[in-house]
């Protein structure tokens, strides 16, 4: 097996900026290609106790040609990368906690979405004027960026001062945010998470969602029209849960589901055929496709030998593991045609040029 060893190259720090103080409520987390909803008292079981703030930049931000780069939003504790389009701009969340307790562990925390271009960071938040006055705006986590600049994402609100957190996807499209309504046909009434995932240049939008049974399922919104993507089972089968990662220009659209046994799969849904991934062709390894591009290439992770969760490259013909060195966990979400991936690694994001023969 091929191990793709990205070579550390870079690292991108920027010099803090002035925080309010956010609620102590749950921490926004995204897991396997799905945001989690973290009580406060189970955040330390994510983070390790003692995660520091950046608080100063003493290292310039480096090229993007080179190899392979660290990503961290200013003064953040967590940095996700979502996804990398043609132009190499990027779409991410960040946690930057504001207090500690004495143990080291979180006590509040500001959830900011961001967007990284040549030009540097911008915050991305889903306007509160569409709000009622007792609905406030919980974290904004863009997940899907086309090279027009089209962004989907999702988006949570709570209701007075408390939580439960509720999500709702949303398009940012010329200039104006939409959240992405659900038809009254998905069983989405009750409906308290939806999340819009990719987008396409043909304005293509995939994503998930929960019904009122509290099953996920994918779906594609393509001009105007729903359709509810289940891996298809027969009918006397429980389907287990679907989720759409992402779509690439020709439609192709990749995810992972469960099968009835409660195996994870990756899948390709390619002109209305589904096809079933795993990785290297073991069908229990847990696999999951986060990100595909327009040569058939796609990114994920997968579960080898029941050890460690580990990230994964399939360049066509070949899958390659994925290993940043000097992180424990590796988590790749997203690649572009010209073979630039990004991901998480140790709370920190990053971006790297694959190179399967190096």
């Amino acid at each position: 097996m091929k191990i793709i060893m990205l070579l550390q190259l870079g690292l991108i720090l920027f010099a803090v900026t002035s925080f309010g103080q956010g609620p102590k409520g749950p921490l926004l987390y995204r897991d396997q290609g799905r945001i989690r909803i973290i009580p406060p008292s189970e955040v330390h079981k994510i983070i390790p106790r003692g995660s520091a703030r950046i608080t100063s930049s003493s290292i310039s931000r480096q090229p993007r040609s080179r190899r392979f780069q660290l990503i961290e939003y200013p003064g953040a504790a967590v940095t996700q990368i979502n996804k990398i389009n043609a132009n190499g701009d990027l779409v991410g969340h960040a946690v930057v906690v504001t207090s500690f307790d004495d143990q080291g562990n979180w006590l509040t925390w500001d959830q900011v979405g961001f967007k990284l271009t040549a030009a540097g960071f911008e915050k991305i938040d889903f306007p509160t004027s569409q709000f009622g006055s007792d609905v406030h705006l919980y974290g904004t986590i863009p997940m899907g960026l086309d090279n027009s600049g089209r962004m989907v994402g999702a988006y949570g609100i709570i209701f007075g001062d408390q939580p439960p957190v509720v999500f709702y996807g949303f398009l940012f499209d010329q200039g104006q945010y939409t959240t992405l309504k659900l038809p009254v046909q998905f069983n989405a009434e009750f409906n308290r998470w939806t999340q819009a995932t990719g987008v396409n240049t043909l304005g293509q939008i995939i994503g998930s969602f929960e019904d009122e049974h509290l099953a996920y399922h994918g779906f594609l919104l393509n001009s105007g029209q729903w359709t509810q993507l289940d891996f298809p089972w027969p009918p006397n089968v429980d389907p287990g849960y679907t989720n759409a990662s992402d779509i690439n220009d020709l439609g192709q659209i990749a995810g992972v589901y469960s099968d009835p046994n409660g195996q994870q799969h990756g899948f390709r849904l390619t002109n209305g055929v589904w096809e079933k991934v795993d990785f290297k062709g073991n069908s229990n390894t847990q696999t999951s496709i986060s990100g595909i591009n327009n040569l058939g290439q796609f990114v994920g992770t997968a579960n080898e030998k029941k050890q460690n969760v580990i990230s994964f490259f399939f360049d066509g013909a070949s899958y390659h593991v994925l290993s940043v060195p000097g992180c424990a966990v590796t988590t790749v979400t997203s690649i572009n045609d010209a073979g630039f991936a990004v991901g998480d690694c140790d709370q920190k994001g990053f971006i790297a040029k694959l190179n399967p023969s190096s």
